[in-house]
């Protein structure tokens, strides 16, 4: 039982070896040179012995089971422990994204607003991916927190939703189409929906961003378009017949009309085409809108039905300013 001249039994029960106690109770006595051999153990003081080991044994044992417990349920002591840390860790993480998304004051410098952008962009991507225990967690804030700020409010529903979507996405419909909470909270709800929920948002936006009428009760224009846009290339929608409706539409905010003009030249597509022509030789419209069409033209036409048409138009503009935008591109392109 010794190894190197020592003891070995602790070692081998760490390291799961068997030893009986009457083993250790029999292990002989350390002598030095100098010290006269003790005589052999009776059985009463075997006895005793044996009992002082068994006691010290439980107790290290016991220790030790109890460590191993533990460490092989990530708790110390317990389910109950394990919740309150869990819950604990929870909030902290709730107040952290609080405070990362929340505004900087108005003397902030350069350095502190890039600081702060990073933080909330790198929080918001964490949290996004933690799961449905901190997103309840989330949801929970939101619905406790009424009077919190947008920021607060948005990433809240952000986090919820990209953990719990079906459950946020009745609250993210409701704010898009009902009027009265603030407008950018509204915006927010528009663009989480889109990213979380695409089919219902592609279902629920087609309709208002082709409309033209009560436009401002609901969110911009031009955030459902691009949520609409996102969506709708996530679940393979195709977007052609909206987006021509749109750009040939004079009663659509510019800034929409531009957005789909802009939309047309990413999809091909022979109505695509007609829309854009028709965009670009508006005698009375908008100077950026025939131009967007004009690009987007470039992007889907083969060089030589651009040439041609880029020609055609150029011989018949009555605009100086955008005959001198055409001939730059026949420069560019038809030489």
């Amino acid at each position: 039982m010794r190894k190197n001249g020592g003891f070995a039994g602790k070692r081998d029960l760490r390291q799961g070896k068997g030893l009986s106690l009457f083993a250790l109770a029999d292990v002989p006595p350390i002598v030095t040179p100098n010290m006269p051999p003790l005589p052999p153990a009776s059985g009463a003081l075997r006895a005793r012995r044996l009992a002082l080991f068994a006691a010290s044994l439980c107790l290290w044992t016991a220790s030790c089971d109890d460590g191993s417990a533990s460490a092989a349920d990530g708790s110390n002591g317990g389910g109950a422990a394990s919740s309150t840390v869990d819950e604990a860790d929870l909030d902290r993480r709730i107040r952290d994204l609080v405070t990362a998304v929340s505004p900087l004051m108005p003397e902030a410098t350069a350095m502190q607003e890039r600081d702060y952008y990073e933080r909330r962009r790198d929080t918001l991507k964490r949290d996004r991916q933690a799961g449905p225990a901190l997103a309840q967690k989330a949801l929970d804030a939101y619905h406790d927190r009424p009077d919190a700020i947008r920021e607060v409010r948005a990433a809240l529903l952000d986090v919820a939703a990209h953990g719990l979507p079906e459950k946020t996405r009745p609250i993210l419909v409701e704010l898009v189409t009902t009027f009265g909470e603030e407008l950018g909270l509204r915006k927010s709800a528009a663009q989480i929906l889109g990213k979380t929920s695409p089919e219902t948002a592609v279902e629920l936006f087609e309709p208002i961003i082709v409309e033209t009428e009560l436009t401002e009760t609901y969110p911009p224009q031009d955030a459902l378009l691009m949520s609409w846009l996102e969506a709708s290339k996530e679940i393979g929608h195709d977007p052609t017949d909206a987006l021509c409706d749109i750009s040939t539409n004079a009663r659509q905010q510019d800034i929409s009309r531009n957005l789909a003009i802009k939309a047309l030249g990413e999809v091909p597509s022979e109505r695509g085409r007609q829309a854009l022509e028709l965009v670009m030789v508006e005698s009375g419209g908008n100077h950026m809108s025939r131009r967007y069409a004009a690009q987007s033209l470039q992007k889907t036409l083969p060089n030589d039905d651009l040439c041609e048409l880029l020609s055609r138009v150029f011989d018949n503009e009555s605009d100086v300013g955008f005959q001198q935008f055409l001939a730059s591109m026949l420069e560019d392109n038809c030489r």
